[in-house]
């Protein structure tokens, strides 16, 4: 006989399948090809992708007028734990800004000597049709 705990364990995970590391892996590198497009059509210049160190990862580094900028892409299927944006919390930008002061370095580029900031591009999206519900720009994200 089954229990009332396995049976609803059941019921849950048919009503909220869980996603698998490798589907969060996909949707966040569509994200990803999605606000890359997007930062194009509102005039940055795509310098590098997944920029990758010990301290972390930058989503994408671009340029904009005379600003290099270090954006972060947060994308959702649901606002079930929030927007997406709000994943970026304190501890997350810092990690972001120490992995942009090392990007510098390796590149040469002396902090002082380029204005520089921190975006998010915040993205929700219906999963099963690959289709965008909202895409949010928030520049100069501190």
């Amino acid at each position: 006989m089954v229990s009332i705990k396995e049976n609803m364990r059941s019921i849950i995970a048919r009503l909220f399948p869980a996603r698998g590391a490798k589907e969060n892996d996909d949707i966040g590198s569509w994200g990803e090809e999605i606000a890359v497009e997007f930062l194009r059509k509102k005039g940055y210049r795509i310098i590098e992708r997944n920029f990758r160190c010990k301290r972390g990862e930058i989503d994408i580094v671009a340029s904009e007028g005379n600003s290099l900028v270090f954006v972060e892409v947060k994308t959702r299927s649901s606002t079930q734990f929030g927007e997406p944006e709000q994943a970026v919390n304190p501890e997350k930008l810092r990690h972001l800004q120490h992995t942009a002061y090392i990007y510098l370095r390796k590149n040469k580029i002396k902090p002082g000597g380029v204005r520089f900031r921190f975006d998010i591009v915040s993205i929700l999206a219906d999963w099963n049709t690959r289709k965008v519900v909202s895409i949010k720009l928030f520049k100069g994200t501190h």
